[in-house]
């Protein structure tokens, strides 16, 4: 018989954390409880839970920031949970990594449903190439051979710095690629602070991959770090 979903809880409301873990353990979960976000990043490190839940104002590190340091090594669902009644800011974590955000007062069968619906979509998985030719991912295909892009199998007009871009994230598929490497990388130079053609790049890779509004399916936006390809 296979073990319960162990889940992980990062938060600094002991009470709070308290009625959670007491209501998720009742409906068949394990469940380890932190307070802080050093414990927190330590236990994702240490037990690898199948799903995360993240306060996002933490005393310590705030969720986004424990999200964004996890992400290239841990590939589980992550949500976050926040106070705040801000859509931006819903926007804003969804598009740094997070899978999905409750706002609380949380509704305990709304968390089990959420829960259950992460889980089953279950972790992401690298981009494997097929053979040494091809990368695939998702419904997108690279051909590195004859330096073709297909989504769902149709043709992408890319130019040539937007198929190196993404070949470059799409190699390191679920790891955060910083701005240097991807100027060295794509461009051959060294990034100045000011250049912009990589931000640019990236924002029509996102429309021509009819994946340029928030939250981005393919390409996410690290902020101050870099660019994150996701890979399901």
């Amino acid at each position: 018989m296979s073990e319960s979903p162990l889940l992980l809880i990062i938060e600094d409301d002991v009470s709070f954390a308290s009625l959670m873990k007491t209501f998720l353990e009742s409906e068949g979960f394990r469940v380890v409880h932190k307070e802080n976000g050093e414990a927190g990043l330590q236990a994702i490190s240490e037990i690898n839970p199948d799903l995360a839940i993240i306060d996002m104002m933490l005393p310590d590190i705030n969720g986004i920031d424990i999200c964004q340091s996890v992400r290239g090594r841990y590939h589980n669902p992550i949500m976050m949970l926040t106070a705040q009644d801000e859509d931006m800011l819903e926007v804003a974590a969804l598009n740094e990594g997070f899978d999905d955000c409750l706002r609380k007062p949380v509704r305990p069968h709304i968390l089990k449903a959420r829960i259950n619906a992460l889980l089953r979509r279950g972790p992401a998985q690298h981009v494997a190439p097929t053979d040494d030719k091809q990368l695939r991912s998702q419904d997108l295909m690279l051909d590195l051979t004859k330096h073709e892009a297909y989504l769902e199998e149709n043709w992408l007009e890319l130019t040539d710095m937007e198929f190196k871009l993404l070949t470059t994230l799409m190699q390191q598929a679920g790891e955060i690629v910083d701005r240097d490497s991807l100027y060295q990388t794509v461009r051959g130079i060294e990034y100045d602070g000011l250049d912009r053609s990589i931000d640019t790049a990236v924002s029509q890779l996102r429309k021509k991959l009819k994946d340029d509004k928030p939250p981005y399916r393919y390409l996410k936006t690290m902020r101050g770090r870099g660019y994150l390809f996701v890979a399901e």
